[in-house]
């Protein structure tokens, strides 16, 4: 039985029938939504591998609708985030009292979570009731050694990619947001967070080590959670910078302070000076807004076929144009939109990558960091 992972099953599902596994020896995924207890109850009779909500198998064992002895043993995954009052160590402590040879296995993605802290690893091996930790390289000696035996057909290029000005322009309007959230901080704390840098903000261990520096309750103060909270989401946005196009980047932030406006949601920092300057810069690499002023009659020369008196939008070589009539002036006032969309400049790395891989036989692997990341690059090769 795998734990905590539902949310990946159909990514896992897909990888495996990719690889060759038939249809009908696919994990299982099971829930209160599409199987019964007695259909839960018939599912783990009869064998095989199944991924259940740590809530529902935990309900299960405590109402004895599944015998615990027919469960052979649980994979859990995202090992990192077993703490002591989590449903998941819960649910494993339920299992192994009521089958004591069942196995546990635990699997993590973010190592490097465990090195936080005091003693954080050994805390996270008890919940699991687990005793042996095996750490795996990311590229194993067998990859290395096949590598090495056709060193005349294998070459390694890297190639580095800059921001442009305008994604510049984003990023330093994003760590001005992120000092701002690391001033809250030290403003509302009287402990020593010399090690509280900007630098240390960009990394998700940064979370851990304010934490520790925190004492006597101070993270639970509200400022401080919120500005906790902050940084969470502009760490986050600065990979989207990185990931996304220019209009989803944008409309993300677009929705982030709808979100604060309407909901009164927290990440009112995306409303003030700071954030208008973020939403500012993300607007200039999808369109620009000229503004230009005309004289009543230099208007009507140029509109010499409009039946309609100077106002509204319309669409002039392929832009959009909204009049206004300044009647203290007497004149009219053109906004024309230009659109920008600005491509990632890392996307056009790789289109010439491809291009040049076409000239040869054989398929080509492009890899990413996650899925998000892949469906990006999907559409990227497949719609231009």
């Amino acid at each position: 039985l795998i734990l905590n992972a539902s949310k990946e099953y159909e990514s896992i599902a897909t990888l495996l029938e990719a690889n060759g596994m038939l249809k009908e020896r696919l994990p299982v995924l099971m829930d209160s939504g599409t199987h019964t207890v007695a259909g839960r109850r018939s599912l783990l009779t009869k064998g095989g591998v199944y991924f259940a909500s740590t809530q529902q198998f935990t309900a299960d064992l405590l109402k004895s609708t599944v015998d615990a002895r027919s469960i052979e043993g649980l994979i859990v995954y995202n090992a990192e985030s077993v703490t002591d009052f989590c449903s998941e160590a819960f649910a494993i402590r339920v299992f192994k009292d009521k089958n004591p040879d069942g196995f546990v296995k635990a699997l993590s993605e973010t190592p490097e979570s465990l090195c936080t802290g005091f003693g954080r690893l050994e805390q996270v091996m008890r919940n699991l009731h687990v005793r042996k930790v095996s750490l795996w390289p990311r590229f194993k000696e067998s990859v290395k050694r096949d590598l090495d035996v056709i060193p005349s057909l294998v070459g390694i290029v890297s190639v580095e990619s800059d921001l442009s000005p305008a994604m510049h322009e984003v990023h330093r309007a994003l760590v001005a947001c992120m000092d701002f959230s690391l001033e809250e901080i030290r403003t509302c704390t009287n402990c020593d967070l010399s090690e509280v840098t900007r630098s240390a903000a960009l990394f998700d261990s940064f979370d851990h080590l304010i934490r520790r520096r925190l004492t006597g309750g101070m993270a639970n103060k509200a400022r401080v959670r919120t500005a906790l909270n902050d940084l969470k989401v502009q760490r986050k946005y600065m990979n989207y910078l990185l990931l996304y196009d220019a209009v989803s980047f944008y409309q993300m932030l677009d929705v982030l302070q709808w979100e604060a406006v309407t909901e009164k949601r927290k990440g009112a920092w995306i409303l003030g000076e700071k954030g208008e300057a973020l939403l500012s810069a993300a607007k200039k690499r999808v369109y620009r807004v000229a503004t230009s002023r005309l004289s009543l009659r230099e208007w009507r020369q140029r509109e010499e076929k409009a039946a309609s008196p100077p106002g509204g939008i319309k669409n002039r070589e392929g832009c959009v144009c909204v009049e206004e009539w300044e009647e203290g002036r007497q004149t009219v006032k053109i906004h024309t939109l230009h659109l920008v969309l600005e491509k990632n400049p890392k996307w056009e790395h790789l289109e010439a990558a491809m291009r040049e891989s076409q000239k040869g036989e054989g398929c080509v692997l492009v890899s990413a960091r996650d899925e998000a990341s892949c469906e990006t690059l999907r559409e990227l090769i497949e719609l231009g």
